[in-house]
């Protein structure tokens, strides 16, 4: 279940707003990775259900985001040791086919030292580098 947020707690509370609202694939986690909002387009592109708010993204679709390449992504951000831009990494769940999905993650340190938060893009690009690879291989012949 998820834990409530502190009443004074006004910029996380404005960036899960922000975040459910969104057109992208987006999750805002907290410093544990515990997913705190999602948007429509995360929960319909990767086939999560709201249920998944309040638990950490490690846990998500029966564990197959459990992934240490994730999460020492994720940590390296959330310590302040940069930002993820444009990285590739490919998701395997059972009964699915492989997806490539596009991370980009950012880190949102509200000042307070208490309330940092990562905001992550999950783009599915598995279909987008298929038919780039389709493309390459007609201009080749």
């Amino acid at each position: 279940m998820p834990e409530p947020i502190p009443a004074n707690d006004v910029g996380t509370t404005l960036a899960m707003a922000v975040v459910s609202a969104s057109q992208a694939p987006l999750l805002l986690l907290d410093e544990r990775l515990v997913v705190r909002a999602a948007s429509q387009t995360f929960y319909l592109t990767h086939g999560v259900a709201p249920s998944i708010v309040g638990r950490p993204i490690t846990e998500m679709d029966g564990e197959t985001w459990n992934l240490p390449r994730l999460r020492s992504l994720l940590k390296a951000v959330l310590s302040g040791g940069g930002e993820v831009d444009g990285y590739d990494l490919d998701l395997v769940r059972p009964g699915h086919a492989p997806m490539r999905l596009r991370l980009n993650c950012d880190r949102l340190d509200y000042g307070d030292g208490a309330s940092i938060r990562l905001l992550l893009t999950v783009s599915d690009m598995t279909d987008a580098l298929a038919a780039e690879r389709v493309r390459s291989d007609l201009l080749r012949e």
